[in-house]
């Protein structure tokens, strides 16, 4: 899947090599495979961090608080310990985090909001957790 990079600032976006208007989502195995060769991320001054996907991500984060760095806004899970974590370790790089994970999401649902929870944000690093709605409703649907 092709990949465009700008700037001193990384930023991707994948996009279809039939349809360049058309953004489609990495599959696990790209990223899997990118993240296979070793490549540390850097933490850069005002990186933005956003932190993507499913109720795994999610974890009672309140939708409407929108602040970065809240804690209503970054849940009770994984993603308020990241924040925390690299927060601390790294207080003079003025990060900023945010978390728009949302519990019940599915992919297709990911890529319906990936305009408004992704591409406004203009995130430096991007996580995104996200595929155990998709696997356990093929369960349940066939």
């Amino acid at each position: 899947m092709p990949c465009a990079a700008s700037s001193s600032r990384t930023s991707l976006s994948w996009t279809d090599p039939d349809d360049a208007n058309k953004v489609v989502m990495p599959t696990s195995r790209s990223l899997i495979a990118a993240s296979a060769k070793g490549k540390k991320i850097a933490i850069n001054k005002n990186d933005i961090i956003l932190l993507q996907g499913d109720s795994i991500t999610d974890s009672g984060r309140v939708k409407t608080a929108t602040e970065p760095n809240s804690t209503r806004a970054l849940g009770n899970g994984y993603a308020l310990g990241v924040a925390s974590t690299l927060l601390l370790k790294h207080p003079d790089k003025d990060l900023k985090f945010f978390n728009k994970g949302i519990s019940g999401n599915r992919v297709h649902q990911l890529v319906d909001r990936w305009q408004s929870d992704c591409i406004e944000i203009k995130p430096n690093i991007l996580s995104i957790h996200i595929g155990v709605n998709d696997y356990w409703h093929t369960i349940m649907n066939g």
